[in-house]
Formats: C-alpha cells, sequence, structure tokens
C-alpha cells in the first residue's frame, strides 16, 4: 500500500507530475483510509469465503472479518505514524521542546534537550 501512497509512491508521482501538492495531513488520512479499507476488505471477504463453506453462512464471518481486519489497519496506521514521531522527536528535541512549551506549557528540562 505503500507504494502507492507513500511518500515517494505512485499517487505522489503522478501529483508531482500535475503539478499538484497535497498538505501532509491529507496524505495520511488518504493514506489511513486505504489501509484500514483494504485490510477491512481483504480481511472480511477471506473470512466470508470460509464462512460460506459452513453451515453459518457468510454474513457473520464476513462482519466480524472486516471489524478484525479493520482493527489491524488502524493498529498498523498508529504503529507507523508513531515510529516517525519519535523519530522525529529524536532528531529535533529543540523543536519538541519548543512545540511543548508554547502549545501545553510544559517546560522541558534543558538537560533532555541538550542531550
Amino acid at each position: 500500500m505503500d507504494a502507492l501512497l507513500g511518500e515517494d509512491g505512485l499517487l505522489s508521482s503522478l501529483l508531482n507530475l500535475g503539478g499538484i501538492t497535497v498538505p501532509a495531513r491529507t496524505r495520511f488520512i488518504a493514506n489511513t483510509v486505504a489501509t484500514t479499507t483494504y485490510s477491512s476488505l481483504t480481511f472480511g471477504l477471506f473470512s466470508g469465503l470460509v464462512g460460506a463453506a459452513t453451515p453459518m453462512g457468510p454474513l457473520v464471518p464476513f462482519l466480524s472479518g472486516c471489524w478484525m481486519g479493520y482493527s489491524f489497519g488502524v493498529y498498523v496506521v498508529w504503529r507507523s505514524a508513531k515510529m516517525m514521531a519519535v523519530r522525529c522527536a529524536e532528531r529535533y528535541p529543540k523543536l519538541l521542546a519548543h512545540a511543548l512549551e508554547m502549545e501545553f506549557g510544559v517546560c522541558v528540562p534543558r538537560e533532555c534537550v541538550n542531550a
């Protein structure tokens, strides 16, 4: 999925070719929606297919598979966003300290910023 929607993905290349710039928040939301939709449908269709072979029928397995797929997709997006946030915090500690102080009034000790 990142090959299509990632930073250097196919969609980004097509938009850059057309001269269109897409804000970072829009790319994040598009990536989240695409990832969760893809995983939800994949899990749901597979579960529905397995459920069709049982006496229960495909509806309940499809719905539960969609739920599990969506949960898995949200977890994957959360994990990648968390890793990126930690990388940014490690690379730019002064910027993070400034943002925490300005937005939330949290005074960050100088030892943490200069470390």
